[in-house]
């Protein structure tokens, strides 16, 4: 057996087995027995899944390519979570098929908390017209941004920054984590294994577009461990002026650690007439509800919590009407 051959087959047999422990850990049974508590929170267990994903790549390497969604995406590897996910080919699959959608009947896109620029790509991939505005202010993140932007041919359509969104312009305290490229975090109680911190600039969304020419946001992505309600407190401007669709990560806990009220958050949302849904990571849905009912919805069933934890706040018809294969009702741009 050559030795080609025989890499292929350990990353093949890999992934079948984190498909399986994801499958597994995603049953009913299994979010029972657990109920709040991640299984990889274990730590033997998380080091199993680690020696199972590295035994797949080849050895002593630094960087891991994954080909997944159309792009090709390259991360470090040293992470524990996002890499492992995009090399199976199940990172965010319902997440990226929503925002795919939205993207494609998008010109102006803000991805804030861009990462290692997954989302970034296929924002500039959907649509030929598209502008795209990415924020990620970790230094290694911001370097698989710009590396992965111009593997996928969009670098002519989005423009990248190096810095953190809240409501103000300054500077920031990150805590880094030493396990997972995106649970690097402005409150320690976020990052899982810090290991140590850094002072990164930070711009508010209000202030950065007027003095930058982008063309009306349409879309706008937040997803920053916990920050999220500062950044979207700088943007209230933008929210008022060009409505834009908001998909936002909702972790009322990490907000909390950070200093932010979530109902702040929820209200910031309900200024602006925008219709709510949960992101239902588990059934591949989206729950429509009221704002004061969120964070009851999100609390009732602990076993499935972790899996609720992304809100998509749409006023567009042209959003709407892209979204009606998740709906149980179909469009509702009619309502």
């Amino acid at each position: 057996m050559t030795e080609s051959l025989r890499s292929s087959l350990k990353t093949e047999f890999s992934i079948k087995i984190i498909k399986v422990a994801r499958a597994a850990h995603r049953s009913s049974l299994v979010r029972r027995v657990l109920g709040k508590t991640h299984a990889r929170q274990f730590a033997f267990i998380n080091r199993m899944y680690r020696a199972v994903y590295l035994m797949g790549q080849p050895r002593k390497a630094t960087t891991i390519e994954a080909k997944v969604h159309g792009m090709r995406i390259r991360g470090p590897a040293w992470d524990n979570t996002i890499l492992p996910a995009l090399v199976a080919g199940y990172y965010e699959e319902f997440e990226v098929a929503i925002f795919r959608q939205l993207a494609a009947k998008s010109r102006g896109v803000v991805d804030v908390g861009a990462n290692i620029g997954l989302y970034t790509c296929i924002a500039a991939a959907a649509s030929p017209d598209s502008r795209v505005l990415a924020f990620e202010p970790v230094p290694e993140n911001y370097h698989f941004l710009l590396d992965n932007v111009n593997t996928n041919g969009v670098s002519a359509r989005v423009l990248a920054e190096m810095q953190a969104v809240g409501e103000r312009e300054g500077e920031l305290v990150l805590h880094l984590s030493n396990r997972q490229i995106g649970t690097h975090s402005a409150s320690a109680e976020n990052t899982e294994e810090c290991s140590g911190t850094t002072i990164v600039p930070m711009t508010d969304l209000d202030s950065y577009l007027k003095t930058h020419d982008m063309p009306p946001v349409d879309l706008m992505k937040i997803d920053i461990e916990g920050y999220d309600g500062f950044a979207l407190r700088g943007a209230v401007a933008t929210l008022r002026k060009d409505r834009p669709t908001i998909f936002i990560e909702f972790n009322p806990s990490a907000l909390s650690n950070c200093g932010f009220e979530p109902h702040e958050l929820l209200e910031l949302i309900a200024a602006h007439g925008y219709h709510i849904f949960i992101v239902d990571l588990l059934d591949s849905r989206l729950i429509e509800c009221q704002f004061k009912d969120v964070i009851d919805v999100i609390e009732e069933d602990a076993a499935s919590k972790p899996y609720l934890s992304n809100l998509l706040a749409v006023s567009r018809a042209e959003h709407l009407e892209a979204l009606s294969p998740w709906l149980p009702f179909g469009d509702i741009s009619d309502r």
